[in-house]
């Protein structure tokens, strides 16, 4: 037996439940648009399911998100694989359940490679983080994202996710696009400044005269010609100084003139008693 048809007709829900109720044994083919999943049946219990990135309940329950795909069923496939092992009812139960969760959450977080990143309150005010959200605080580190800090605090994404949001409505944290957009942000604070381009020295004409460079020369020029005046030359040092004299020739020289002087001091008395 062989069934085919949409998602959007058929239910994926009911087309579970007709399998299980009627312990059919055989597969279910989804084409959705991350690629092929597979779901198997054995005798109305399903006991596996695979997509391209996962295996077990965790291929199954995204298949409830999907508006329209197109899918069949291929009696008498099976499988060696047992990778879900509760019941039919409740897997199903679960898997929708799971799906309308992320089904609110996607809006605001569309993937799991998104980087928190915390951000300071408005208006300093005062934000309560309840006890559940400290392990998610402790993986956000602006640098990771929200798989690794579902990894790094040992919790379900979804449940990260769900932390993650009340966090954003207090206005602690802000939801980043990607670690690549991240890194980009921090490089190009991390730049150094572009060197300033160095001045163009302008060419000198040909026609120019070379400049002075001789230090002399320089003070020359910047000199005001009035203050350049001739020198009066220095006496010549080959000039003959006059001989000194002896020291017998000073007593002859003083008895000299105290005779002169006496000799004058004699004619002013005459002038007078004349």
């Amino acid at each position: 037996m062989q069934l085919e048809g949409c998602l959007s007709r058929f239910a994926l829900r009911e087309l579970l439940e007709l399998c299980s109720n009627s312990l059919v044994t055989g597969a279910i083919e989804i084409q959705a648009p991350s690629g092929t999943h597979l779901i198997f049946f054995v005798e109305g219990r399903c006991v596996h399911a695979s997509s391209p990135a996962a295996q077990g309940f965790d291929a199954l329950w995204p298949l409830f998100e999907l508006g329209d795909a197109p899918f069949r069923f291929v009696a008498g496939q099976t499988t060696p694989e047992r990778t879900v092992v509760e019941p039919t009812p409740n897997v199903i139960d679960q898997a929708v359940a799971l799906a309308r969760q992320w089904s609110r959450i996607r809006p605001h977080i569309p993937d799991l490679d998104i980087v928190p990143e915390f951000v300071t309150p408005a208006n300093g005010e005062q934000v309560r983080i309840y006890e559940e959200d400290w392990p998610i605080l402790s993986g956000v580190d602006g640098s990771r994202t929200i798989a690794e800090v579902a990894h790094y605090a040992v919790l379900d994404p979804i449940e990260v996710c769900t932390g993650l949001l009340r966090l954003k409505e207090r206005g602690l944290l802000r939801l980043s696009r990607g670690r690549a957009a991240v890194e980009q942000v921090k490089a190009t604070k991390m730049l150094p400044p572009a060197p300033r381009p160095k001045p163009r020295l302008k060419a000198k004409a040909a026609s120019q005269p070379a400049e002075q460079t001789s230090f002399f020369a320089k003070l020359l020029v910047a000199v005001p010609e009035d203050v350049l005046r001739p020198v009066e030359p220095l006496p010549d040092a080959s000039t003959p100084e006059p001989a000194e004299r002896t020291i017998e020739e000073v007593p002859a020289a003083a008895a000299s003139a105290e005779a002169a002087a006496a000799t004058e001091y004699d004619d002013i008395l005459r002038l007078l008693r004349a």
